[in-house]
């Protein structure tokens, strides 16, 4: 990029090539990066997007890298090594002939990573079925920021009962949490549907918008025990996840990689059941007492699993040990440690 009055920024990468000019996906990219500025332009900060968003381990500062700045010309120079992470899976159905064409390719493809980054157990085993061994293959878990979820617990629990109260739900009432787009993806029908099927005293919430909005309103927005607020920016999110008693994922995908609404309600210590196609369902739910795994097409399942959980008490849950695992400073030290310790290709 070059602006003519501004910054000129050059970022070339110099050894993730293979001989004949195809990009090596290895261990780490390097990025030698120049930042160059006129006088009257001053940079304190450089954050690199992989995959349009920012990496924590990526972003420096004048504070806390100030060998790679200063007060010449070339404001910003160094070497930023950037890791390969994805966080695909096999849980997805796949024609036979697409699925061996598909593995063909990949195998390849993988052929040219030295390590990878993995999010959990169906993403690890997605880069087995690619041909990478076990030991290349370091866990860095899909994480959050608990703290955000956990502040002030006990004013937000307030708060979540009083806009249950504002949504005529008593305040001895379960209720079960749908969040998230409204979509055929996402199949908040076939909670509907399962949740009908309690015939009990229970609410539902449902949090999102999307295309369905419409098509679900108008066949249970008239019911008093179904309750439609819209969509919920991060603010709100910790209120409306301490509204329920749990949390529902019943996504059939394809593409439901990993379903980071489960850490957030997880934060919240909000029980949750998700389906079998939900990408952490083999890692967040391997503790019973967290929730459920249910299939993704079997709505009478969805309620008897619904009803287990609600008639099951929540209070002898330990959810410490689930809430470290994937908070985002565990995250940042696998990073951090493998950023230490390895080479670059």
């Amino acid at each position: 990029m070059v602006m003519t009055n501004g910054p000129f920024l050059e970022a070339s990468l110099d050894d993730g090539t293979l001989p004949g000019g195809s990009t090596r996906i290895g261990a780490l990219f390097e990025i030698d990066v120049r930042v160059q500025c006129t006088d009257w332009i001053d940079i304190d900060r450089v954050q690199v997007l992989v995959n349009g968003h920012a990496e924590e381990t990526l972003n420096f500062t004048r504070a806390t890298h100030p060998d790679r700045f200063s007060n010449d010309t070339v404001r910003f120079h160094g070497r930023i090594p950037v890791w390969f992470r994805g966080d695909s899976h096999l849980l997805d159905p796949a024609p036979p002939l697409k699925r061996l064409a598909r593995r063909a390719f990949l195998s390849w493809l993988y052929r040219h990573v030295d390590v990878a980054f993995s999010v959990g157990t169906a993403n690890e085993d997605y880069y087995i079925w690619c041909g990478l061994k076990p030991d290349q293959l370091k866990r860095a878990p899909h994480s959050i920021e608990q703290q955000h979820f956990q502040n002030e617990d006990q004013v937000r629990k307030e708060a979540a009962m009083q806009w249950r109260g504002e949504l005529g739900i008593p305040s001895h009432a379960d209720v079960i949490l749908f969040a998230g787009k409204l979509e055929e993806k996402k199949q908040p029908k076939l909670l509907l549907h399962a949740w009908e099927a309690l015939s009990d005293d229970s609410h539902i919430i449902i949090a999102g918008s999307g295309p369905l909005e419409e098509e679900l309103k108008h066949s249970w927005g008239s019911k008093a025990r179904v309750h439609f607020i819209g969509f919920q920016n991060q603010k709100n999110m910790p209120i409306v996840y301490r509204m329920a008693n749990a949390f529902c994922l019943p996504s059939k995908g394809p593409g439901e990689t990993w379903g980071l609404s489960v850490n957030e309600a997880m934060a919240c210590n909000i029980r949750c059941i998700v389906s079998d196609r939900v990408g952490c369902s083999l890692d967040m739910l391997r503790n019973s007492k967290h929730g459920k795994v249910v299939s993704w097409n079997q709505p009478h399942l969805w309620t008897t699993a619904i009803r287990e959980l609600l008639q099951s008490p929540p209070d002898a849950t330990d959810w410490e040990p689930i809430q470290k695992e994937f908070d985002l400073r565990h995250f940042v030290r696998a990073v951090r440690t493998e950023m230490d310790s390895l080479k670059p290709v």
